[in-house]
């Protein structure tokens, strides 16, 4: 088995072994987000299932939601194991009620993970661990409000994220009702790797979008964790829309059109949306 491998494209060091810790809000407030939740992480297992199997990698996920409790629904899970998991399965788990126990849940998930990479470690051959292999640890959050129950503060949490990130745990966080940089400071997470979200189905859909892209590439190998950032069109693409600009999006979606004019990664899989330019009004010949 070869525990140091490279990718063909970048030449980076694809990672010997991934752990993915989903952390999403399920409280009352988040039915305004429709099924965006359940969609985009459940095309985020499918799209690192697919990963796992054309790079031959180990990836590991650990699914948890928290509403007034924390509630685990997949714990340390090869995605491989995940094949027959359903849009539905996702659909109850993410189904939304009760209050935000977001700090609690958020200390729990970093010293869990914590716990898993220690064991994984301990348990390579020696001769592995001389190598310093390259393990992912990653945490993906998903709130929607402010935390109203438990037991733990927010300075609480800076502490723990902060010294998670000394490990090198890399903690992206998508936030709606309130700036997701603001939260992510309070934290002790990355700003760059914060966005602010609409409390729509449309722009928590997006953004969504934009993680997966952002963890595939974390997942394979092909970015380095320093290199991180939400773009600023991505940021604006997800921003908070008003009812006027929420009832255009369906003509958002069939007026725009990528031209040679746009900026963007062309290493990135999915495309953000341009700008919306509302067209000229039709007149009657």
């Amino acid at each position: 088995m070869a525990y140091l491998l490279r990718s063909n494209k970048s030449q980076s060091v694809v990672p010997l072994m991934t752990d993915i810790q989903v952390v999403f809000d399920k409280s009352a407030s988040m039915l305004s987000f429709g099924n965006s939740t359940r969609d985009q992480l459940y095309n985020l297992v499918q799209d690192q299932i697919k990963l796992a199997e054309e790079n031959k990698q180990e990836i590991n996920i650990s699914i948890k939601g928290f509403n007034q409790q924390s509630i685990t629904y997949v714990y340390n899970k090869s995605v491989l194991s995940l094949k027959s998991t359903t849009k539905n399965d996702f659909g109850r788990w993410v189904r939304p009620d009760g209050m935000t126990r977001f700090n609690d849940t958020v200390i729990a998930c970093v010293l869990e993970q914590e716990k898993r990479v220690n064991k994984y470690m301990k348990n390579l051959p020696y001769v592995v661990r001389d190598l310093s292999p390259k393990i992912n640890q990653l945490m993906y959050i998903i709130t929607d409000g402010y935390n109203n129950v438990g037991n733990s503060t927010v300075e609480d949490v800076h502490y723990v994220i902060t010294e998670a990130r000394k490990r090198g745990v890399i903690c992206i966080l998508l936030a709606a009702n309130r700036d997701a940089t603001e939260l992510a400071k309070e934290c002790g997470m990355d700003e760059k790797i914060a966005i602010t979200m609409g409390n729509d189905p449309h722009t928590t859909e997006i953004a969504m979008g934009f993680t997966n892209t952002m963890i595939r590439r974390i997942s394979s190998g092909s970015s380095r964790q320093d290199t991180l950032e939400f773009t600023e069109l991505q940021r604006n693409s997800s921003q908070p829309v008003n009812d006027y600009d929420f009832s255009m999006n369906f003509l958002e979606r069939s007026v725009n059109q990528i031209t040679e004019d746009d900026e963007y990664d062309s290493d990135e899989d999915t495309l953000p949306p341009p700008d919306f330019k509302m067209p000229e009004p039709l007149t009657r010949q």
